[in-house]
């Protein structure tokens, strides 16, 4: 079954972003989409079952992966969370990175890790520096791992990208 070109339009973006390349990936991500609008909605039943076929149809991807663990963390399973997370970021590559750290720091910041939190930013923030949000997140968890002098010098020096 293809999918049509105007099934992929609204998620063109999200292919980019993250170099989503095979259909069946693709298929997998549409399915992560949705499954986010589910859970959004409240439908935490159907958002479950559209992340369990988006893992069938792409066990080895780190986007969807990432996304289950998005998923769990919503749900507040940490610790299921933290196992497709670790499976994501083993699978990461330089577009899926900074996605994959991003939910490891929101898993470990969840469990109560702030150093392990610390550190998952700063490896996002090796895949994709310029991103604010993650520069930000970054600034603020160095403060809340009470390591307030790196958190003041990185705040110095935000504006000077790398």
């Amino acid at each position: 079954m293809q999918l049509q070109e105007w099934e992929l339009a609204g998620y063109k973006s999200t292919f980019q972003r993250f170099a989503i390349t095979t259909e069946t990936e693709r298929r997998a991500a549409i399915l992560c989409k949705r499954g986010e609008s589910e859970m959004f909605a409240g439908n935490i039943q159907t958002a479950e079952l559209l992340f369990e076929e988006a893992r069938e149809l792409a066990p080895q991807s780190a986007y969807v992966l990432a996304m289950v663990a998005s998923f769990e963390l919503g749900r507040n399973s940490i610790g299921a969370a933290l196992d497709f997370v670790k499976q994501a970021c083993d699978r990461a590559n330089k577009a899926t990175g900074a996605l994959c750290y991003a939910v490891k720091a929101r898993a470990l910041g969840a469990q109560g890790d702030r150093v392990g939190q610390v550190g998952a930013l700063a490896r996002a923030l090796d895949y994709d520096p310029m991103d604010v949000f993650l520069r930000h997140r970054y600034g603020v968890a160095l403060s809340r791992a009470s390591r307030t002098q790196e958190a003041i010098a990185f705040r110095e020096k935000r504006w000077l990208w790398p």
